[in-house]
């Protein structure tokens, strides 16, 4: 799904992507398949989604 990472904590390494389908998705750097140092705010990226539980999960992050 194509998206772009809307919020970053890089202390505690997560963030959120906005889907363009409007959900916002959670993800883990772990979830990331390019180097870290690319990730910024508004970097297009597509993703597989995965509903863990209560929230929606981000996997598989790639750059668009």
């Amino acid at each position: 799904m194509p998206g772009y990472i809307t919020y970053i904590n890089e202390k505690n390494k997560w963030g959120y992507i906005k889907g363009y389908d409007e959900e916002l998705y959670y993800f883990e750097f772990s979830s990331l398949r390019f180097p870290q140092e690319k990730l910024a705010n508004n970097l297009e990226v597509n993703f597989e989604v995965n509903l863990n539980g209560i929230i929606l999960y981000a996997l598989d992050i790639k750059l668009a």
